[in-house]
């Protein structure tokens, strides 16, 4: 009788804790914790038929012990408060990183830079007509690799093409910082990164400005 009890305590503490002191976590408790209809009038019933048997309970302590009522109770709060704490925690993360998500490392003698031609170009200003000229290389992760691009002029001129857009899409008030130079680095990294995806072509690792000069 007691168990039934106590579960029933238990259930009721739940659901009034979270209407008075924590409504917010009202909708979170799972649903096998929610009554169904009227909640508050079952658990304020519940929580009457609960306490009616700890203290019939209590009552006849020189029978059951005073010290099993004791553990009881420390037990049901002991519940409790785990229960919302686990309840409230922030959800963990996977601490274990897939093969895709983790950090490569790159052996830097193994590793290829392909320069390109220099690129001189008019940036997107409107208030006056500024240029840059920039020379940037390719660094690929397989030396042996490089001649699959530097021996195809299709590759190649795409590759440039899509640089040359994204540089001419830019303001000299894009480019004038180093935040600016990291994004702009970052980008074509992005944009170029597709044609890097066939398995008889080295992995790109990174895009390297050689040269950086604006004309302001």
């Amino acid at each position: 009788m007691q168990f039934v009890l106590g579960f029933l305590l238990f259930v009721a503490s739940i659901n009034l804790w979270t209407l008075i002191v924590r409504p917010d976590l009202a909708q979170q408790v799972p649903p096998q914790f929610h009554f169904t209809g009227l909640i508050e009038v079952s658990a304020v019933g519940a929580a009457c038929v609960a306490l009616g048997g700890i203290y019939g309970f209590f009552r006849d302590r020189k029978k059951h012990g005073i010290g099993l009522a004791i553990i009881s109770v420390l037990a049901g709060f002991g519940i409790l408060h785990a229960y919302f704490s686990q309840l409230t925690a922030p959800p963990k993360t996977n601490e274990v990183q897939s093969s895709d998500s983790a950090p490569q490392v790159l052996d830097i003698e193994q590793a290829g830079v392909i320069p390109l031609e220099p690129f001189v170009v008019n940036l997107a200003d409107l208030d006056a007509a500024r240029y840059l000229r920039a020379k940037i290389s390719i660094m690929v992760d397989d030396k042996t690799k490089m001649q699959v691009i530097t021996d195809n002029d299709a590759v190649q001129f795409k590759i440039r093409d899509v640089i040359l857009r994204v540089l001419t899409a830019k303001t000299s008030t894009d480019l004038v910082s180093q935040e600016g130079k990291d994004k702009l680095r970052q980008e074509i990294r992005y944009e170029v990164a597709p044609y890097f995806k066939s398995a008889r072509m080295p992995m790109l690792v990174d895009v390297m400005f050689t040269e950086f000069v604006i004309q302001l």
